[in-house]
């Protein structure tokens, strides 16, 4: 996984951290 889109609530950091630690992807939020 490179990058990830999410649209919704706004992800907490440590989600976000723990979510780059193990995929090395990163996840681009969205909204509206």
């Amino acid at each position: 996984i490179r990058i990830c889109n999410t649209g919704a609530a706004p992800m907490p950091p440590e989600v976000l951290k723990e979510f780059e630690e193990r995929t090395g992807g990163k996840i681009l939020e969205g909204y509206g």
